[in-house]
């Protein structure tokens, strides 16, 4: 064999080696695409299906609000009827609002618990019967406190309030007394007048805790 023939023969092994020959014949082997491997394509069903399972979750729902608007209503006019309007009207605006329309979910049972507690905080002191007396007159008198009973409700609170809050209710019905001489006035319950008595116990138990 000459030179030139061998030349020859050395450049087919080597084109063979790098440019195999394409199978025409038998089964392809798997992940092979012409002789080449070649990477798996994804499945166009689980796109889907993963697609769907995506779509058809259950947004998370957010919790459902303490409390119920009617039991809260129920519980304010309550303490109205013991009390006044405007008395009970402070269990509202210690939550930030004018009327019951105002008052935001959250709130409900906040506003309830405050007026259940104002109104089994007022004494109801009943009168003794008179049986020659008239007729129309009521067995009940009007509900009374005492400052004693108000610095109990203070005292109570006191755990869950912080004290600049409990200041400021006295500072808001004008509880306020003159201080030490060089002393600047300042929050007082001795300075609590009687008629507002009610109205300190409802603002109290409005507050809401803080520790």
């Amino acid at each position: 064999m000459t030179i030139e023939a061998k030349l020859d023969r050395i450049i087919e092994i080597l084109e063979a080696a790098v440019n195999p020959p394409v199978s025409k014949a038998g089964r392809k082997a798997r992940g092979e695409v012409d002789g080449k491997a070649v990477a798996p394509a994804v499945k166009e069903e689980a796109v889907t299906e993963t697609l769907q399972e995506t779509s058809t979750k259950p947004a998370t729902t957010a919790a459902a609000p303490v409390g119920n608007k009617d039991e809260m209503k129920k519980a304010v006019l309550a303490y109205r009827d013991a009390t006044d309007q405007a008395t009970a009207l402070k269990l509202l605006t210690a939550v930030g609002a004018e009327n019951f329309g105002a008052v935001k979910p959250e709130f409900y049972q906040q506003v309830q618990d405050a007026a259940v507690a104002a109104l089994a905080a007022l004494k109801t002191v009943v009168k003794e019967v008179d049986p020659f007396g008239d007729d129309d007159e009521p067995a009940a008198a009007a509900v009374t406190l005492t400052l004693k009973d108000v610095k109990e409700v203070f005292k109570k609170r006191q755990a869950e309030v912080t004290e600049s809050a409990l200041l400021g209710v006295l500072t808001e019905l004008g509880a306020v007394s003159q201080g030490a001489p060089g002393q600047p006035p300042a929050p007082s319950l001795k300075a609590l007048t009687a008629d507002k008595f009610a109205a300190a116990v409802a603002a109290v138990n409005a507050l809401p805790k803080t520790k």
